[in-house]
């Protein structure tokens, strides 16, 4: 069993998606913090109320067994929030989460399939919102962390 994140971008390229100016920005990164353990972390920097963004990160698998999502959880500051767990029951994956206090920060994170074959990929979709409460001149840094198990161990 094992998965990796392969890349990640955003699709702001210059002028913020959505927008015609040149403002805010946003970029995606791929950490590694142990051989198991890699993250994206996003960091948002001079943005606006309404300022969005949507970033794409590629998960391949890379063992010979199938996987399917088991764990996703931010990470904003102190806050973590569990936005999937296969065995909790929590399936906030479509759902928009609230980022800070006060929420400064919505995001919605979606999927192109649910399991990943031995050889095969599939992106992760996390499109954030920057709310009114946003401050001028802050960085907003968070990151994603996805955990995987085998395709049948996974309800």
């Amino acid at each position: 069993l094992d998965v990796k994140w392969s890349s990640a971008s955003t699709d702001d390229q210059g002028t913020d998606p959505n927008h015609d100016k040149d403002v805010g920005n946003c970029t995606a990164k791929i950490t590694t913090e142990n051989e198991t353990n890699d993250k994206l972390v996003i960091t948002i920097s001079n943005a606006y109320p309404c300022y969005e963004c949507t970033v794409t990160g590629k998960v391949d698998n890379i063992g010979d067994i199938p996987v399917k999502l088991y764990k996703a959880t931010l990470k904003f500051g102190d806050q973590e929030e569990i936005i999937y767990d296969a065995k909790a029951g929590i399936n906030n994956l479509s759902k928009q989460i609230d980022l800070g206090s006060p929420p400064v920060i919505n995001v919605n994170l979606t999927r192109d399939s649910d399991q990943i074959d031995p050889g095969g990929s599939t992106n992760y979709y996390l499109w954030i919102h920057v709310k009114q409460a946003a401050k001028e001149d802050e960085t907003y840094k968070f990151e994603l962390v996805l955990q995987f198990a085998q395709w049948n161990e996974v309800p």
